[in-house]
């Protein structure tokens, strides 16, 4: 090869990089700015909802707070659900539990109950509230 031919060829090279250097840089840009787009809707709509939802938001904090004053103490269900309210759904299970412990979960629509009992679900001791 000659000069003149290894020259052309660097030439093709660099414009070639160039090219899908500029196509990666604009495909960036595209999705960062789609990226905010969407974000700022998202945090529009949800500002929308809060107003919208500031009663039942009232309600469900305190709920979850009723649900906190409950941690590491021992109540049955019947208290729980005088306290915090009536559950959506209940889980038992024994899995990950030493023998004779048992996991109760009280599901409620934005948090959870986790809790213990030693005596097959009479009472339960709340453990958290996530």
């Amino acid at each position: 090869m000659n000069k003149k031919s290894v020259l052309l060829l660097i030439i093709s090279v660099v414009l070639l990089a160039g090219v899908f250097v500029g196509i990666g840089v604009v495909i960036t840009n595209t999705t960062k700015a789609e990226v905010e787009t969407t974000a700022k809707e998202e945090n529009s709509d949800a500002a929308t909802e809060k107003s919208d939802d500031q009663d039942d938001s009232a309600t469900k904090s305190a709920e979850r707070k009723a649900a906190e004053g409950l941690i590491d103490q021992t109540v049955s269900r019947e208290e729980i659900e005088e306290i915090v309210g009536e559950w959506d759904d209940f889980e038992m299970s024994s899995a990950g539990c030493e023998r004779g412990v048992y996991s109760g979960k009280f599901f409620y629509k934005d948090f959870i109950i986790h809790s213990r009992t030693y005596d097959k679900g009479k009472t339960f001791h709340v453990m958290s509230v996530n």
